[in-house]
């Protein structure tokens, strides 16, 4: 698929969803936290949110004092983001994360939480590797998404899951996140496994 095209679909998706899009993602809310604690994050440091949506993440990052750029495709999305985040230390910008608009070795931290599932694989490589060229090299590349369900309760909630999310869900699910970090030569140093294992949080730094 062409990034053109993609992003047509992809904008289309989230204009769709934008208004109920936070209460659909409300039990997701103490991840985005736990993100924001694994990555050890203080107020000195600048942050990357990557595929932001509504702001969330970004948020949650602002929270602990960092600095926080959060960018995504959907202008619906980041309309959403800035009104909910006015007056904090955020700057949001509409740009495609395969060709990020920042200087190599920028940000301290960079993440995306549950967006690579909802873009081509190849995308998503492409997505990451941008991700680890702004990240300084002692910095940390921190994935948040769906997993491989393990257990009867999260194969039940996979196969609801599966019935609204993109057409890359099931690609994406079958390689994993620890897929997606081996391609790109990412270490997970810190894995924890949430919501009774329908998602995880990854931390990585460079090999």
């Amino acid at each position: 698929m062409r990034p053109a095209d993609h992003t047509t679909i992809n904008n289309a998706f989230f204009r769709r969803y934008e208004p109920i899009y936070d209460l659909l993602v409300l039990p997701l809310v103490r991840i985005r936290r736990r993100v924001v604690v694994l990555s050890g994050v203080s107020p000195a440091m600048n942050v990357l949110d990557v595929a932001c949506g509504t702001g969330e993440q970004s948020i949650a990052f602002a929270h602990a004092g960092a600095s926080v750029t959060g960018v995504d495709l959907s202008p619906d999305m980041l309309g959403k983001a800035k009104r909910k985040g006015q007056g904090m230390p955020i700057t949001f910008l509409q740009a495609d994360a395969t060709v990020l608009p920042f200087t190599d070795a920028s940000f301290d931290i960079t993440t995306i939480s549950f967006a690579l599932h909802d873009m081509p694989q190849e995308m998503g490589l492409a997505v990451l590797r941008e991700m680890k060229r702004v990240t300084k090299p002692q910095g940390l590349v921190i994935i948040a998404d769906y997993r491989p369900p393990s257990r009867v309760l999260a194969r039940l909630i996979h196969a609801v899951l599966g019935r609204f999310e993109s057409r890359y869900y099931h690609s994406f699910i079958t390689k994993g996140i620890a897929w997606y970090a081996s391609q790109l030569a990412l270490s997970a140093v810190r894995r924890e496994v949430r919501v009774g294992g329908v998602a995880e949080i990854v931390v990585c730094n460079f090999k």
